[in-house]
């Protein structure tokens, strides 16, 4: 809470929409008013219009990154200039490689994000009121060949209930499913720099939702192919695609296992 007892006010951009509902859900159940946008250009409209106590800003959106937006923020004056953002990136990189956007940026939280690095980095321009009294879920056993750290998973999701768990889950695996396909069409077109675009938002998908082994995958494709042959890259994102599928079916089977886990209604008279 403020100082004067109201609910903080933030302004999340992110482009995902699994990930922009997860974050709001954390954010929310810290006691925060939420306002999201989908894209760059969104947070600066919002900001001209409303005042915020903080900005939660992905780097890599649609329209305007991040990064652009940042700098155009800083650029309209007054409070909003003077509003804390705080990066979301899925590669600490993303920053620390880059030292002139990060004048724009008052902190960086990778992702995935967890309540406790909400709570950190908005302490500093919000006296937090949350109690850490919130009942933590159940654990839901998941195969070691799963391609999603569950216990990764239980973190980011803590103090959701299962239903949110499921819808939040549905969103990643479809979103997912439409970016293998945006993947497997700039493979045919031979569009690397288009492969590389999508993969990095793979990347921060994944890593939203704990699918370390497919955002590692992802995160590769961008970092280290700059100057990777035609072949290397096709390799790679056919790897890609192949470990995107899997993280897929996983993402499903625990939507699946979720709703049968329900408990079993006690009949009267025994």
């Amino acid at each position: 809470m403020r100082a004067d007892g109201t609910r903080p006010r933030v302004l999340l951009a992110e482009d995902s929409d699994p990930a922009r509902a997860l974050m709001a859900s954390l954010l929310e159940r810290m006691g925060c008013r939420v306002d999201v946008a989908s894209d760059g250009q969104e947070a600066l409209a919002c900001m001209r219009f409303g005042v915020y106590d903080a900005i939660l800003m992905d780097i890599e959106m649609p329209v305007l990154d991040g990064p652009g937006a940042a700098l155009e923020i800083r650029k309209l004056g007054g409070p909003a200039a003077q509003t804390p953002i705080i990066a979301l990136s899925a590669l600490i990189t993303d920053i620390a490689s880059r030292p002139v956007l990060a004048a724009a940026f008052d902190d960086v939280i990778t992702k995935p994000a967890r309540r406790n690095d909400l709570y950190r980095a908005l302490d500093a321009v919000i006296a937090s009121g949350a109690n850490g009294a919130i009942d933590r879920p159940v654990a839901v056993a998941c195969a070691p060949s799963n391609p999603l750290d569950c216990e990764q998973q239980e973190r980011i999701f803590d103090g959701l209930d299962k239903r949110q768990r499921r819808a939040l889950m549905s969103l990643a695996a479809n979103e997912l499913s439409q970016l293998v396909l945006e993947l497997e069409a700039a493979i045919l077109a031979g569009a690397s720099d288009e492969a590389r675009r999508i993969a990095h938002k793979i990347c921060g998908t994944a890593a939203n939702f704990a699918a370390v082994a497919l955002a590692r995958l992802a995160a590769g494709l961008g970092r280290d192919c700059a100057g990777c042959l035609p072949d290397d890259i096709a390799t790679r994102i056919v790897t890609i695609n192949a470990v995107a599928r899997e993280t897929i079916a996983a993402l499903r089977s625990r939507v699946r296992t979720s709703r049968r886990t329900r408990p079993a209604k006690v009949r009267a008279g025994g």
